[in-house]
């Protein structure tokens, strides 16, 4: 039987997939979904990514330079992996808190 982490986390994954192809026209493998995962990890050793700010305890954004685009991703730290992909017109994080919770509450509801 899998476990609730492991189910949320291949939610995650579809759901960041999907909002890459549909926001950013861009269709990615597993190992690069995996790939932004990790240089998010590791982001202070990277100039690729830039950090923007805190939605809560376990959820921060950030900005990917990936395959020529900058593309702004929210990323989970309790499961290590990216939540969702915010559109290509996010720029100012404290503008756009309100867009992000109204966002984040749909994956959750989308996924329970």
């Amino acid at each position: 039987m899998i476990s609730h982490r492991k189910r949320r986390i291949a939610a995650q994954k579809l759901h960041t997939l999907k909002r890459l192809q549909e926001r950013y026209d861009l269709t990615i493998s597993l190992g690069e979904y995996k790939q932004l995962c990790r240089l998010i990890r590791h982001s202070n050793n990277d100039d690729r990514v830039r950090y923007l700010g805190k939605i809560s305890l376990r959820l921060t954004v950030h900005a990917i330079d990936f395959k020529g685009q900058e593309i702004f991703v929210v990323y989970d730290k309790l499961r290590g992996s990216i939540a969702t992909a915010l559109p290509k017109d996010f720029r100012d994080f404290d503008e756009q808190t309100s867009f992000l919770t109204e966002e984040l509450s749909v994956i959750e509801v989308d996924e329970a």
